[in-house]
């Protein structure tokens, strides 16, 4: 998950990843709910970014129950975030796809897919256009890891569209359905 904690997502839009966030780590109790939070043996990535990515911190999910202690330290993760600063949204991205291929060398037998979550246009680091030569110039290793780009507030839908189409996967828009409605989507494709 590439969580854009940039100075636009203060107030409601952090408030509401988050709680899409949590929910996925098990407090949305309704049947859809239990069908997309994350399971046992599934190893999460949480890799924030404004101006430049954070260092990611992976989470091995136990049981997948609520007293799970890799649940209660990805909530508190979560629950850690702040919003400040620009948005690296294709350095950011280019990182994950190197986290992830590093992992499928290490556990082909895995299925990788990366939710990147933006709500506005990229202000610093790499361009679109630089992060689809990376993109194409490592094609084989990047193929089959699809990006499900998740488009809220002033994101650029069009540059959205673009990266799930170049990587294989889908865009969803969060302005016509909430967080929670798109991540069980989401959780649908992988």
């Amino acid at each position: 998950f590439v969580l854009d904690v940039s100075g636009s997502m203060k107030g409601d839009r952090l408030s509401d990843l988050k709680q899409a966030m949590f929910n996925l780590a098990g407090a949305d109790k309704s049947i859809t709910g239990r069908f997309a939070r994350f399971r046992a043996r599934e190893q999460v990535v949480i890799q924030p970014f404004s101006g430049q990515p954070f260092p990611p911190e992976t989470f091995v999910i136990q049981s997948g129950a609520g007293s799970d202690p890799e649940l209660k330290k990805l909530r508190n993760k979560i629950e850690s975030l702040i919003a400040n600063g620009g948005t690296a949204i294709y350095s950011s991205l280019a990182q994950a796809y190197q986290i992830a291929v590093k992992a499928k060398q290490e556990d082909p037998d895995r299925f990788y897919s990366i939710v990147l979550m933006s709500d506005g246009a990229n202000t610093s680091g790499m361009d679109l256009q630089r992060f689809e030569q990376i993109y194409r110039a490592n094609h084989d290793e990047f193929a089959s890891i699809p990006t499900f780009p998740v488009i809220f507030g002033k994101a650029e839908t069009k540059e959205m569209h673009h990266v799930a189409e170049l990587t294989g996967g889908r865009a969803f828009d969060s302005r016509k359905h909430s967080l929670s409605v798109v991540f069980k989507k989401i959780r649908g494709y992988q």
